[in-house]
């Protein structure tokens, strides 16, 4: 496999490794790399967490995001988008990914969402890019977030918000091993 080939090339020129899950830095030490180290993903760096934790307030919103990988997740996460609305939450729509063309773009599910549950006008766009301070502050005291990104649900998670992740891809359950293994660690310590 070409891939494999190439990555195979790649670490013989590598002589140190972080990575962010444990299972990464075994396969690292399978290839003689024996300085693979654990490092916590680099969103973890992003915020001063335990600021925004002391002032955590839970408000009637969620948040949500899902892209093109999670597709598959859409009639699972409009349903949990219906029980809030019917719980009058307000939903908060995230938009990463924000392609000219629907095929990759985030709020092509937005708008998708938005027309099957109805109730447009408990709906609104939460960008990250506009004041990522606000963003995260108003991530922070959301109910729950729902989505399909990992580096959503770390945020959220190091905030110290309920998510609900629905992972189409490996490394957003590694992320959920790693942070289930450090909230374990943390109550030895305690």
């Amino acid at each position: 496999d070409k891939n494999k080939k190439l990555f195979t090339y790649l670490m013989k020129k590598v002589d140190y490794v972080y990575a962010r899950d444990s299972e990464t830095v075994y396969e690292s030490k399978k290839y003689w790399l024996e300085t693979a180290e654990f490092f916590m993903d680099t969103s973890y760096f992003a915020y001063d967490w335990k600021s925004v934790n002391e002032k955590n307030v839970r408000q009637k919103y969620i948040v949500v995001n899902i892209n093109k990988n999670g597709e598959h997740f859409l009639d699972d996460i409009i349903h949990d988008v219906q029980y809030y609305l019917d719980e009058w939450y307000r939903i908060l729509y995230v938009p990463v990914a924000k392609w000219k063309t629907d095929q990759y773009s985030d709020s092509y599910y937005f708008k998708k969402i938005k027309s099957v549950c109805g109730k447009t006008d408990k709906f609104e766009i939460l960008d990250w890019e506009e004041n990522f301070w606000k963003f995260a502050e108003k991530l922070a005291n959301a109910e729950v977030v729902i989505s399909t990104r990992l580096h959503l649900f770390l945020i959220s998670n190091f905030l110290g918000v309920r998510t609900k992740v629905y992972p189409y891809q490996k490394k957003i359950l590694k992320m959920q091993e790693v942070l289930r293994n450090i909230e374990w660690a943390i109550r030895d310590e305690e």
